[in-house]
């Protein structure tokens, strides 16, 4: 391949990556997407680079999160306050679930909210690794089975910097049978781009 088709490639993967994100955000949900990301695994010794990383945020974890943090400062505000309505309240309310423990109330509400604020901080990031191919050919088998090797490797990290739940495989033509064959197998979404946007192919 000379080095003015290498420099035309190029620009076309990279509008179909800019492509891409920003239809994630505007059509998938997603709030954030960086591009051309390098992300270490396990027994490469050089880092992947992904064409697209993006960031969804939970909605639900959110709620979690949200309710969590109110409990947690409705407790502490009743406490030093000494507002007897909330620790009535909180008395009855642990008082169904555990009749014994209803004069620590508002401990037990502080740190029920404690952990649910941390368990919806835990969850509510879902990560997205999408790979673009904007070639004159099908995506090919092999290309699907690279992209699954290589998530496989991050993912087997003990301490990544984020972990792909999602992952994600778009091309500016199309699929040959069995790489969307291996994609299905293996939980690849794929994407080809049409006239109006992108339409899916495989989940």
């Amino acid at each position: 391949m000379t080095d003015s088709k290498r420099v035309l490639y190029s620009a076309k993967g990279k509008k179909l990556e800019r492509e891409f994100a920003e239809w994630m955000k505007s059509d998938l949900g997603y709030s954030k997407t960086y591009l051309r990301v390098p992300v270490k695994g396990k027994v490469s010794e050089r880092s992947y680079e992904v064409d697209i990383h993006a960031v969804k945020h939970s909605k639900l974890m959110n709620a979690f999160w949200s309710v969590g943090i109110a409990l947690l400062l409705l407790a502490v505000y009743a406490h030093y306050a000494e507002d007897t309505q909330i620790e009535n309240l909180a008395a009855r309310i642990v008082r169904t679930i555990v009749p014994d423990q209803a004069g620590n109330a508002l401990w037990i509400l502080g740190i029920f909210g404690l952990i649910l604020g941390l368990l919806g901080r835990s969850k509510t990031k879902v990560h997205a690794w999408v790979e673009c191919k904007n070639q004159k050919s099908n995506v090919k088998r092999h290309q699907i089975q690279k992209l699954i090797s290589s998530v496989k490797d991050v993912r087997d990290l003990e301490e990544p910097k984020w972990q792909p739940k999602r992952v994600l495989f778009v091309s500016g033509t199309d699929f040959d049978a069995d790489a969307l064959n291996f994609a299905r197998e293996y939980g690849v979404t794929c994407y080809r781009r049409k006239p109006e946007g992108f339409e899916l192919v495989s989940e």
